[in-house]
C-alpha cells in the first residue's frame, strides 16, 4: 500500500499500484511457503532457499529458518 502513494507520478516508468495475484494448489509433497520481498528473491534463487531451509524441515523453526534466510541474502 505505501508504495503506490507515488504511483501516479512515475506510472508513465512502468511502477503500477495494481498487485499481483498469484494463486498455487498446494500438494502434500509442498513442505514450506516462503513469503519474501525482492530483499530475498532478488539475491536468492528458488533452488538456493530451498536447499538453505531442509535443515529447518523436521524442526518447522521458522524463526531459525527466516534469519538463515536474512543473513544469506545479507551476505
Amino acid at each position: 500500500m505505501s508504495r503506490s502513494i507515488g504511483d501516479y507520478r512515475v506510472h508513465e516508468v512502468g511502477v503500477t499500484a495494481e498487485p499481483e495475484i498469484t494463486q498455487w494448489s498446494l500438494k502434500k509433497c509442498h513442505v514450506a511457503v516462503v513469503i519474501g520481498t525482492d530483499g530475498l528473491f532478488e539475491f536468492l534463487s528458488n533452488e538456493q532457499i530451498a536447499k538453505l531451509l531442509v535443515p529447518f524441515h523436521r524442526t518447522f523453526d521458522c524463526g531459525l529458518a527466516a534469519n538463515a534466510l536474512v543473513t544469506e541474502a545479507f551476505q
